[in-house]
């Protein structure tokens, strides 16, 4: 029974050990983050001053929720985002923090609510690039992982934009008819 088990446990400790291996094949010194509430780790806390509290039940017809709701988390979940949880195995966890907190090392600039386009709130992608540039000297480091993680909040832009006109103009959206085979 030892003998076999063995093996085993042999080919967990390799897999375990993986994502370290890997981080150091690659040179990645740091993972910086472009996105939304998916991957914001407390900067639209930051930029709003506010503090963690779970939101009301007052949510939109999409069901989003008005406020973040991870107590004393910061995030739009219940826990850690993707990013997060990724950055933690390959070492990388201080880069993913909140880039708008002051934070040494911090290169996560996703705000949650953000959209791809420009939508002069100051938190759309390209003033998060902005942001990055600036802490960065203009220039993007070669040793970084660049994530960009955004669209949603655009998408459910387009689909609420997509109702309202339906809703207006008392349109049905007609049904698809099945090709003849």
């Amino acid at each position: 029974m030892r003998k076999a088990l063995l093996p085993l446990l042999a080919c967990t400790a390799v897999l375990l050990s993986a994502p370290q291996w890997a981080a150091a094949q690659t040179g990645i010194a740091r993972l910086v983050v472009f996105g939304d509430s998916l991957s914001d780790p407390g900067n639209a806390f930051v930029l709003l001053g506010a503090s963690s509290t779970p939101p009301d039940y007052s949510v939109d017809p999409f069901l989003v929720p008005t406020q973040p709701y991870a107590r004393g988390g910061q995030h739009f979940s219940n826990g850690a985002t993707w990013v997060e949880q990724m950055a933690r195995p390959l070492g990388l966890a201080n880069s993913v923090r909140p880039a708008f907190r002051s934070a040494s090392g911090a290169t996560n600039f996703a705000i949650g609510g953000a959209r791809a386009r420009d939508d002069d709130s100051g938190t759309d992608l390209g003033s998060q690039v902005q942001a990055f540039l600036s802490a960065a000297g203009g220039a993007a480091p070669s040793d970084a992982l660049y994530v960009v993680e955004i669209g949603g909040n655009d998408l459910r832009d387009a689909l609420a934009a997509f109702v309202g006109t339906l809703q207006s103009t008392g349109s049905q959206p007609r049904p698809r008819q099945p090709r003849a085979q």
